[in-house]
C-alpha cells in the first residue's frame, strides 16, 4: 500500500527527541494493524487526533479489503459453477 500511493516509509533507528517533534506517530502490529498515537508524554502528537497519513491508510486499507472480498465471491462464484 505504501508504494500504491506514495506514502514514504522509512526503517531507522530514531532519536529520542524525534517522536516529540513528529506531526504523526503510527504504530503498528499483527493484531492491531495501524494505531494513530495522538499523545506522547501526556501531550499531543500533531493536533491531537489522528492526521492525513492515517486517514489515507485507512481509506487505503479499506479499498484492499473490498478489493479482496470482491476476488473471493468471484472465486467462489467460479467454484459453484464448477461443481454444477
Amino acid at each position: 500500500m505504501q508504494r500504491e500511493h506514495g506514502v514514504r516509509f522509512e526503517a531507522r533507528e530514531i532519536a529520542e527527541a524525534e517522536p516529540r517533534e513528529a506531526d504523526e506517530i503510527l504504530v503498528t502490529s499483527a493484531t492491531k494493524e495501524v494505531l494513530a498515537v495522538v499523545a506522547l508524554d501526556g501531550k499531543p502528537v500533531g493536533g491531537g487526533k489522528p492526521g492525513p497519513v492515517y486517514a489515507a491508510y485507512q481509506r487505503a486499507k479499506q479499498r484492499a479489503k473490498q478489493r479482496e472480498a470482491q476476488a473471493l465471491r468471484a472465486a467462489a462464484t467460479g467454484l459453484q459453477e464448477v461443481e454444477k
